[in-house]
């Protein structure tokens, strides 16, 4: 904010400084379309494209900050339509059967950078975005919660709004105790990402005859398997 008697002082949000945050390279995260931009009130800012299934552009984010709670604006009008992140990939988790559901637009980057067929909620109250997906050819969801109050509500939101639309699969909850969310996983121990998912989505199929309920994976506990 602008001070009397001192000049206003422009964030500084760049790809640059998303790589160093996220743990991922600039020309990973620029295959997804993102970029550098200057608002109108000069300050520097992301630009994250969001596309439908076909990959037609649609109403896009801007990125205002690296780290925070109010890290995302969306551009255009306010009351125009949101949406889900990652919906031209959904071909992926109709291959795989399969689809990881998250908050946010990292964890989507960090899964997908492991071959993981995953959209992500731009924000837990955004859950209605849910109700314009096609489910058909998945037969399994997986919602991730993070490890903090607020990720904790994620998954009964998400679940609310799956029982709202025509998906009929099953519904899991994936949980890592170790680690806020996937993309601290990567950030702190990318050699044993790909494990300790595997084991985390391996240990809700072999709890299959329940609808919803915890698949909690802990270093120790992986070594167990």
């Amino acid at each position: 904010k602008k001070q009397p008697g001192h000049p206003a002082v422009l964030q500084t949000v760049t790809l640059e400084k998303l790589s160093i945050h996220t743990g991922l390279p600039v020309p990973y995260l620029e295959q997804y379309k993102l970029k550098n931009n200057i608002n109108r009130l000069g300050e520097s800012e992301i630009l994250v494209p969001y596309y439908d299934e076909e990959r037609k552009p649609i109403r896009p984010r801007r990125r205002t900050a690296i780290t925070g709670t109010d890290k995302y604006k969306w551009d255009g009008k306010s009351g125009t339509v949101t949406s889900v992140y990652g919906l031209w990939k959904l071909h992926e988790a109709r291959k795989s059967g399969y689809l990881i559901i998250v908050e946010g637009e990292s964890d989507c980057w960090t899964l997908w950078n492991y071959e993981y067929p995953c959209i992500g909620i731009p924000g837990s109250t955004n859950c209605k975005t849910l109700t314009r997906i096609q489910y058909h050819g998945i037969n399994k969801i997986y919602i991730f919660q993070e490890n903090d109050k607020a990720g904790s509500e994620f998954p009964g939101k998400v679940k609310t709004h799956l029982e709202k639309t025509d998906f009929k699969g099953e519904i899991f909850i994936l949980k890592d105790t170790g680690y806020k969310d996937p993309n601290e996983l990567h950030k702190q121990d990318s050699s044993h990402f790909k494990e300790r998912i595997d084991a985390a989505i391996a240990i809700a199929a072999n709890n299959g005859e329940k609808k919803l309920y915890e698949a909690i994976l802990s270093m120790e506990e992986l070594f167990k398997l």
